[in-house]
């Protein structure tokens, strides 16, 4: 297990397998009105303005090549195996799940977050297939990582653990802003079950890494979706 924990916390690996919900997500272009497109999709958003659709549909299959090669190469080097890939399924199904049913339970019993309407199956996977990959990528990845990255530099002390907890509670602060920024209104508790939401997706980057952190977000919000 300790060599599965350190396989699946590698940059490769992660790039690899959340292409899938990447390629997933995708499929929100092709929809009539594109309604549900994620806030912070600004990979979409800049192939489709600078390479039109014909751009894109090139990327996507690029993607699937490029993934395709990766875990072939990879496998036959005997540096991970497909098996790790149904572990970490299975991991991060377990956290989302967990998770998600907690988060029904509140929105059913303790009206947190008040009316919700529940997706269809495929709705809720494209949903939240682009919710798992770019708002781990963008909140956690990027405005998480690379300033944790940072931080990491410096000497062990009261410094860099204040410097963390700061940085990890402004990415969940940010992160539940970012969800009133549509056609949601503000409402206190919302955001406070939201930011508590962000600070479990950041305990979960932390520890294990982009892919189970974007995988967690994907089952989670297809938990969420559904109900």
């Amino acid at each position: 297990m300790s060599r599965y924990f350190h396989v699946t916390r590698s940059p490769v690996f992660s790039f690899a397998v959340t292409a899938p919900l990447l390629l997933l997500y995708n499929l929100v272009y092709f929809l009539p009105g594109n309604q549900w497109l994620n806030g912070v999709d600004f990979i979409g958003y800049a192939l489709l303005t600078f390479t039109g659709a014909q751009g894109f549909l090139i990327f996507n299959l690029l993607l699937f090549l490029i993934t395709l090669g990766i875990f072939l190469f990879k496998r036959k080097k005997g540096i991970f195996s497909f098996g790790h890939v149904l572990i970490l399924f299975l991991e991060s199904a377990a956290y989302g799940l967990a998770s998600g049913m907690s988060t029904v339970y509140l929105m059913k019993h303790m009206v947190l977050l008040g009316p919700h309407k529940g997706l269809s199956l495929p709705m809720a996977l494209i949903v939240s297939a682009g919710a798992g990959y770019h708002e781990e990528l963008f909140f956690r990845l990027v405005l998480l990582g690379i300033p944790m990255l940072i931080i990491s530099r410096l000497k062990k002390g009261l410094l860099r653990v204040v410097l963390s907890v700061l940085l990890v509670t402004v990415n969940a602060v940010l992160f539940s802003l970012a969800h009133f920024l549509g056609r949601e209104s503000f409402t206190l508790y919302a955001f406070y079950f939201r930011m508590f939401t962000g600070l479990w997706f950041c305990l979960i980057f932390l520890i294990r890494g982009f892919a189970v952190s974007a995988y967690t977000h994907f089952f989670y919000d297809v938990m969420v979706f559904l109900s």
